[in-house]
């Protein structure tokens, strides 16, 4: 009797709403107790112990409202889903939920759990292989990073190619010229006006 269950809560409990229900009645989810306080208008931190009269009565007629629906088998079956993407199924329940935007409400609760585990694991999967495509980019870049480092250092080593070209041009052309076990040379540049 949810009347001589209220009477019996003790007012000067420190413990929030929702840990009282979920800790005093039997197979009610954290869900379920969030949605019978966001039903009383009570946010579900709040102790027992500054509730009004008027806000044990509100929970009192809720909780009727609750086991009501659930004796006369009045379900509402439904899936919760994320509200960033809309696209996530985060929970599923047999009554009605007011406390979120994104739920699709379904005529049995077979089709709900069907649709929401096989929505579950297919986003599941997509999450995986997006981590596993992440993983493979990300390696790959830094592979790609690293052989452009290199790159980059092949390309600074050889700077002056054109002038060690110039220079091996200028022996080959002077080499007649140049003493045997030569260490240094002074020869005419053609390609320049300075020399």
């Amino acid at each position: 009797d949810i009347g001589k269950f209220i009477n019996t809560v003790d007012l000067n409990n420190t413990m929030a709403v929702e840990k009282l229900l979920l800790n005093t009645i039997k197979g009610f989810s954290p869900l379920i107790c969030r949605e019978i306080c966001l039903r009383c208008g009570i946010e579900p931190k709040t102790s027992i112990s500054s509730l009004s009269r008027q806000e044990l009565s509100d929970l009192s007629s809720v909780l009727n409202d609750i086991k009501d629906a659930l004796v006369s088998e009045a379900f509402t079956p439904c899936i919760v889903y994320d509200g960033i993407d809309k696209e996530k199924p985060v929970d599923f329940h047999c009554l009605k939920l007011q406390q979120f935007d994104n739920v699709k409400y379904f005529d049995s609760i077979n089709t709900v759990l069907d649709i929401y585990y096989s929505e579950k694991d297919r986003f599941e999967s997509l999450k995986q292989k997006k981590t596993d495509l992440q993983k493979i980019l990300s390696v790959n870049i830094d592979r790609c990073n690293k052989k452009k480092a290199i790159q980059e250092q092949t390309l600074r080593e050889v700077a002056d190619r054109d002038k060690l070209k110039l220079y091996g041009e200028l022996i080959i052309a002077n080499m007649y010229a140049i003493p045997k076990n030569a260490d240094k040379v002074s020869l005419l540049n053609y390609y320049s006006d300075n020399n």
